[in-house]
């Protein structure tokens, strides 16, 4: 399975992301690595707090806007 399938932690999901960065240009996300993200989000009560910051830098949220994902998750 590959890692964007079954993302392990905060810390990875940050170097994908910062990977994904480097070789895509700014407003380029990658859709599939996205909808994993928020599927686990969604699945998993248990680790929301830890997907917020992936989240919110993957769509560029303000800090209103994380605080709110934040107070939902």
């Amino acid at each position: 399975m590959s890692p964007q399938s079954t993302p392990p932690s905060t810390p990875h999901f940050g170097r994908m992301l910062q990977h994904q960065q480097q070789d895509k240009p700014e407003d380029d996300i990658n859709v599939e690595y996205l909808k994993n993200v928020l599927l686990r989000f969604m699945e998993n009560k248990d680790r929301r707090q830890q997907l917020v910051p992936v989240i919110s830098q993957m769509l560029r949220l303000t800090p209103d806007e994380t605080k709110r994902l934040s107070r939902g998750a």
